[in-house]
């Protein structure tokens, strides 16, 4: 990883409970030129670990390596958010909400509600909305509690099985959930697990290989997305990002269906024109401070930079 200049985690998810193995492990890869971050723990919460447990390895791998950061994610809708976060630098959630039963768990027969039993997403309805909810839970759980905001990342779902998951997501929900993150105040994307199949392998490294070129990721990590409220289209998710004279702008249907009518959308800016579209070929028409989309596809992703 070194050698082609691979940035990694580290991963101590089983081996974070133990400060003596968390001690020896540090100075074996502090100072590798790749080396990105340190992954802790893993559902902590799910588990019910120590509600210290993040902390005290937090602790010790700071005053060991102050120099980079430590994550970790979490299972739970709101499960001692704040004890188990005070354990990291950056937070990743990780709802997987394609194909399951949320009200029904087969591999524990039992029902499923917001304080009972295990759906493989906790307190989710199934819906791809259900990965932008917790990201937004997230955001605000840390305003509620007065923190500096933490930048937040999603696991995305790429598997299928174990009881919980009927089929893998296709690569139209795959690229819709990854919208939705950043629409959503995700900084960063992992998918869940390696090797998934060879179709959402492809369907991440697509949307990869646009998101992290500067054309985009300029605006992505420039600040927080401001989202925009398109009435009678719930199910249309957009928000933007402005940066000088230039406006990114991202849209995510999270209908399976396409739409029968004109979308038309309110820009927050006077726009002079559509410069480019990185990400998905969406046919639209411009007007003034009006983007107009003629059909909308089920299912559908875009990325668009407007010239205002």
């Amino acid at each position: 990883m070194d050698e082609v200049n691979l940035w990694y985690q580290y991963d101590m998810r089983n081996s974070y409970l133990n400060l003596s193995s968390v001690a020896e492990q540090i100075p074996l890869v502090k100072d590798r030129s790749s080396f990105l971050s340190w992954y802790t723990a893993d559902e902590p919460d799910g588990w019910q670990y120590a509600l210290n447990s993040t902390k005290l390895a937090y602790d010790l791998l700071k005053r060991e390596d102050p120099y980079h950061p430590v994550g970790l994610v979490l299972n739970c809708e709101n499960y001692y958010f704040k004890e188990y976060t005070s354990g990291a630098d950056y937070i990743m959630e990780d709802a997987y909400p394609v194909a399951i039963n949320p009200t029904y768990s087969i591999p524990w027969n039992t029902t499923c509600n917001e304080t009972y039993g295990d759906c493989g997403c906790d307190d989710c309805i199934g819906s791809l909305t259900d990965v932008s909810n917790r990201l937004d839970d997230f955001f605000e759980y840390q305003s509620w509690l007065g923190q500096w905001e933490k930048p937040l990342w999603s696991v995305l779902q790429a598997f299928s099985g174990e009881g919980y998951w009927s089929r893998d997501p296709t690569p139209e929900e795959t690229w819709v959930m990854m919208l939705l993150s950043f629409n959503h105040h995700a900084k960063g994307i992992m998918s869940w697990t390696f090797p998934a199949s060879s179709v959402l392998e492809a369907a991440h490294g697509a949307m990869a290989k646009v998101a992290t070129k500067p054309l985009v990721s300029n605006f992505l990590l420039s600040g927080e997305p401001t989202a925009v409220e398109i009435l009678g289209h719930p199910a249309l998710d957009v928000a933007y990002w402005k940066e000088g004279d230039k406006l990114l702008l991202s849209f995510a249907n999270t209908e399976s269906q396409a739409s029968n009518g004109t979308v038309d959308l309110p820009l927050p800016f006077a726009v002079r024109g559509v410069e480019s579209q990185p990400w998905g070929d969406l046919a639209h028409t411009l007007r003034g401070r009006k983007l107009s989309i003629p059909k909308m596809p089920a299912l559908a992703s875009s990325l668009m930079i407007l010239q205002v």
